[in-house]
């Protein structure tokens, strides 16, 4: 949540830390995540909060060749708006992209929808533990970042004995 209440003077440097349990990012291979930080720089200007910052957290991740789980530091980038709904507005007013509505009165206001979706743009589509992981070998099931093996990686397809015979 982010309290405007609490800001006193314009433009604002806030820091928001909390658990990362209510962002819901433990999707897509993702095991738990840690506590996550937001960074804000907020600018008020007829009477319309400029949010530009950005949301942090780290990961665990499973890898895509070997399964193995990692850290991974997610930083993505929040550019928001925050304007105090109109006195006779109704309930389903129409926002705009990146623009949230306080209630009339009320300071505070729920940030996690952004926080979340700024995240989850930053999770890899092919998590990688290392740049040039070598996975798991699809014979024997070693991960052979860990251990070399003796299986035969080619495969014995007659159909390319055409050109095995050319090359030789």
């Amino acid at each position: 949540m982010l309290d405007l209440q609490a800001i006193n003077e314009f433009p604002a440097r806030i820091t928001l830390e909390g658990e990362s349990s209510g962002l819901e990012i433990e999707e897509g291979g993702v095991s738990q995540a840690g506590t996550a930080s937001v960074e804000l720089n907020i600018v008020l200007s007829d009477n319309i909060y400029y949010c530009i910052g950005e949301a942090a957290c780290e990961v665990k991740i499973e890898c895509s060749r070997c399964l193995e789980s990692y850290s991974l530091n997610l930083r993505g980038a929040l550019d928001f708006t925050v304007r105090e709904a109109a006195e006779n507005a109704s309930s389903d007013e129409e926002l705009l992209d990146g623009e949230l509505i306080k209630p009339s009165g009320a300071g505070q206001v729920d940030i996690s929808d952004h926080v979340h979706e700024a995240l989850v743009l930053e999770l890899p589509l092919k998590p990688l533990c290392v740049k040039d992981c070598r996975g798991i070998c699809p014979h024997c099931g070693v991960n052979r970042n860990e251990e070399d093996c003796d299986c035969r990686t080619e495969s014995e397809d007659p159909r390319w004995d055409g050109l095995r015979d050319l090359q030789q």
